[in-house]
């Protein structure tokens, strides 16, 4: 199965980068600022931009891949910055309101992101949402894997005894194949956002939304 049916969904779980927000300016701040500590060269942004997605200690391969002797001091640069000031660099790409409708239809919502706990809650409060999701599951949450496809499937099985619901009624929303991938591989429908980090030029499968306000005005 590669999408399912997007029709009676009962429980939505969503992506941060990309999908909520577009969390690059501040995430490429932070990359620049611990690059700089520790001597090296930070890539343009038009590229950085095109990398985000995995967890940053990958983000660090893919550009310095061969300066693993830097790797612990950049990500400990990396987290303090962004911590405390990097997570404020980004921009919401959805209505709330339309987000708090879905809410009060009794949909359960949840998060399942490769961003650690702290920046995603502080991005949550920041904009008034942390209350708003019935679980949120971070890179850090369950301390048993750092890999998308085993956290969305974790979620889903906490929810599973929370509410009752088939995978039929779920439904993973984001903006990269990894998400799609995590999707397929949980047997779970999955909604791609094409304004995110990802733009699905070559993918065929069905629904692909311009924007997540589509998707959101799609199950009001």
């Amino acid at each position: 199965m590669l999408h399912g049916s997007c029709g009676m969904i009962k429980c939505i779980i969503f992506d941060v980068d990309g999908t909520l927000v577009d969390s690059s300016y501040g995430l490429f701040d932070s990359f620049s600022y611990a690059s700089k500590i520790v001597g090296l060269k930070a890539p343009e942004k038009s590229l950085f931009k095109k990398n985000i997605g995995p967890p940053i200690d990958k983000i660090f391969n893919n550009f310095y891949g061969d300066k693993s002797h830097l790797k612990e001091n950049f990500i400990k640069s990396f987290r303090k910055h962004y911590d405390n000031k990097g997570y404020l660099g980004y921009k919401k790409k959805f209505d709330l309101k339309k987000l708090e409708e879905i809410k009060n239809k009794n949909i359960y919502l949840g998060i399942v992101t490769n961003k650690p706990s702290m920046p995603t809650k502080n991005i949550l409060k920041d904009m008034s949402l942390i209350d708003v999701f019935n679980m949120i599951t971070c890179k850090d949450t369950y301390n048993i894997s750092y890999d998308k496809k085993d956290n969305l499937k974790k979620i889903i099985s906490i929810i599973k005894q929370k509410i009752s619901i088939s995978d039929s009624e779920f439904v993973y929303v984001g903006d990269t194949r990894e998400d799609f991938d995590a999707a397929n591989y949980c047997e779970i429908s999955f909604a791609a956002i094409s304004d995110g980090f990802y733009k699905w030029k070559s993918f065929s499968g069905k629904n692909i939304y311009p924007s997540l306000d589509k998707f959101l005005e799609r199950h009001l």
